[in-house]
C-alpha cells in the first residue's frame, strides 16, 4: 500500500544499504539503478533484487 505521496530511488538499497528505504513509497528504478544492476553478474543482481522485494515495497516503476 502506498501511504506516502512521494517517490524514492532505491540506489543505495540495491547495494545493500536499506536503512533509509521507505517501503510505503513508490520506488523508481531510473537509469542509474538499471545501469548499476546491468554491470553486476546476473546472480548478484537477482539476489539484490530479491532482497529488495522482500522488504514489502509498495510499488516499483
Amino acid at each position: 500500500l502506498v501511504n506516502v505521496p512521494r517517490i524514492q530511488k532505491p540506489g543505495l538499497a540495491l547495494a545493500g544499504y536499506t536503512t533509509n528505504l521507505h517501503p510505503d513509497r513508490i520506488q523508481v528504478l531510473g537509469s542509474t539503478e538499471l545501469t548499476y544492476l546491468a554491470q553486476l553478474d546476473p546472480k548478484t543482481a537477482a539476489a539484490n533484487l530479491k532482497e529488495l522485494c522482500a522488504l514489502g515495497i509498495s510499488c516499483f516503476i
